[in-house]
């Protein structure tokens, strides 16, 4: 939320890309579009599974590379 007032924008405009499902849960909550990157070289399950009873983030990819094509093909023209 701090960083939407800071650049002036909805929540909503800002998209939170995180490797931990702790954390998309929260910014999820708090109005922000999610992404999760499944990085298979983190240690632990978390890393592989959104092991939780939220909703699974708007994108999903196993790498940042992955996930910046998944970014951009899912913003407006």
């Amino acid at each position: 939320l701090y960083a939407a007032e800071r650049l002036g924008v909805a929540p909503g405009a800002i998209r939170m890309v995180a490797a931990h499902p702790w954390d998309l849960i929260g910014a999820r909550n708090a109005g922000l579009r999610t992404a999760w990157l499944r990085r298979a070289e983190l240690a632990g399950l978390e890393s592989r599974t959104f092991d939780t009873i939220d909703e699974m983030p708007e994108l999903i990819a196993d790498s940042l590379a992955e996930m910046v094509g998944k970014i951009i093909a899912a913003e407006p023209s």
